[in-house]
C-alpha cells in the first residue's frame, strides 16, 4: 500500500471522521448513529470500505506513525485527538486508528 494510500484516502474516510464520538472516557471510538442516519449513503458497505482501508494502513510496515498522524491532520484537522484520551502525537495516531477500526467493527455487528 505504502505512501500513496496514506496521501490519498478514500473520501468516505474523511466523511466518517466527522461522525464519531468518544466512548469509555475517550479511550474508544463509537460511530454516531444519529449522524450516520442523517447521512443516507453511509451504510455497511462504506463503513467496511473505511475499515478495510484503516486495517491495511495499520498492517503496512512501510507506513510510519508520522504518516498516520499526517493522514489524520489532513483528514480531520489538527484537533483530531482533542476529544479522545489517545493524545495527538504520532503514536496516538496509531491508537486512534486502531480504535476507529474497532468502533466500525462494533457498528457492523
Amino acid at each position: 500500500m505504502g505512501r500513496s494510500r496514506v496521501d490519498q484516502p478514500p473520501s468516505v474516510f474523511s466523511e466518517l471522521l466527522l461522525m464519531i464520538d468518544p466512548a469509555e472516557d475517550g479511550r474508544e471510538i463509537r460511530i454516531a448513529r444519529d449522524l450516520v442516519a442523517r447521512h443516507g449513503d453511509m451504510g455497511p458497505g462504506r463503513l467496511s470500505e473505511v475499515k478495510t482501508y484503516v486495517d491495511a494502513l495499520l498492517a503496512d510496515d512501510s507506513v510510519t506513525a508520522s504518516d498516520l498522524k499526517g493522514l489524520l491532520n489532513r483528514s480531520a484537522g489538527p484537533a483530531w485527538g482533542i476529544q479522545f484520551d489517545f493524545g495527538a502525537d504520532a503514536k496516538a495516531a496509531r491508537r486512534y486508528l486502531e480504535a476507529l477500526s474497532h468502533g466500525i467493527a462494533q457498528e457492523l455487528l
